[in-house]
């Protein structure tokens, strides 16, 4: 078996860990009521991997993301699946606002709340998406948002000041094409944005299935984009790390909770960090000491040189 590095394309590979697809298949079923069996068709097993040349982790096979039918699955059964209240889409918001664009493309609208945002005050703004259910939400509430592809867009010979995506880019299973895409539509001097999961949040104490396939293909840090900027020549301009936000903080001591108790075994140390746990969760409480902790997302934007 080779396993090749989406990004670098070669195999220089390290395999981080091993899954049963029937361990993944009951999991969904189990915290999501979702069947995903489908979407693993004749897989056994699947790999975490990183590459170690742009540190970017991926799941293998690839060909086991998530169809249309887990995103309806989904969004159906939980209001917040495509939320409007997202701290990245207020951090683009002021962002965006900041520059200035006359053109801004949005990949993976959703229902089109980021979009909705900055209408007001980009000329042409306009988004892409998939997904059925959300492009009729779209066309209901009349923004511009329409199912496109790069292919179609370039050409058509489309360009942007701005392309921004939000928790879009973990699930794509073709990370150089949509990078490479995305530049080729992006002007000179043009400015790109991208909100993904930080692996190096909180998330990294426990196993997260929605950081999982066939949910998400792709796990992300800040090495990743340094090595983009390096690959591309393109300019980190911003970098911004979401505090931990008030409805994580029970996950994220439960987080703490499981890791400690798979690690030490001692009755009195348990008892010990338990004490520390109900400590912490108080502290938690108050926005300058969730504010130390890193939350959930990491926002890049990156210039065009």
């Amino acid at each position: 078996m080779q396993i090749i590095s989406p990004i670098s394309k070669n195999s220089n590979v390290t395999i981080i860990k091993k899954f049963s697809a029937s361990y993944l298949v009951s999991q969904w079923k189990q915290l999501f009521e979702v069947d995903v069996t489908s979407d693993f068709k004749s897989i056994d097993e699947v790999f975490l991997c990183e590459c170690n040349e742009s540190k970017i982790r991926f799941y293998f096979p690839l060909e086991i993301a998530g169809s249309d039918k887990l995103y309806k699955q989904l969004s159906e059964k939980y209001d917040w699946y495509y939320g409007e209240d997202k701290w990245e889409f207020d951090i683009g918001t002021e962002i965006v606002r900041k520059y200035s664009p006359n053109s801004l493309l949005e990949i993976g609208s959703g229902k089109g709340h980021f979009i909705k945002k900055v209408m007001s005050f980009v000329r042409d703004a306009m988004g892409i998406e998939f997904n059925q259910d959300a492009l009729k939400y779209a066309e209901r509430e009349k923004l511009p948002i329409q199912n496109q592809t790069f292919s179609q867009l370039i050409e058509s010979s489309a360009s942007y000041d701005f392309i921004v995506s939000f928790e879009v880019f973990e699930h794509v299973t073709d990370p150089l094409g949509f990078i490479e895409s995305s530049l080729r539509l992006l002007n000179e001097k043009g400015r790109m944005l991208i909100a993904v999961p930080n692996r190096d949040s909180f998330i990294k104490y426990g196993e997260v299935l929605l950081d999982m396939p066939p949910h998400h293909m792709l796990s992300l840090n800040l090495d990743f984009f340094k090595y983009l900027t390096k690959r591309f020549n393109l300019e980190l301009e911003t970098l911004k790390y979401e505090p931990l936000a008030t409805y994580h903080i029970d996950y994220y001591i439960n987080l703490l909770r499981e890791g400690f108790s798979s690690k030490v075994k001692s009755t009195t140390l348990g008892r010990v960090f338990s004490l520390f746990c109900r400590i912490y969760k108080i502290v938690l409480s108050f926005s300058f000491f969730r504010s130390l902790v890193k939350g959930q997302t990491i926002l890049v934007v990156m210039r065009k040189k």
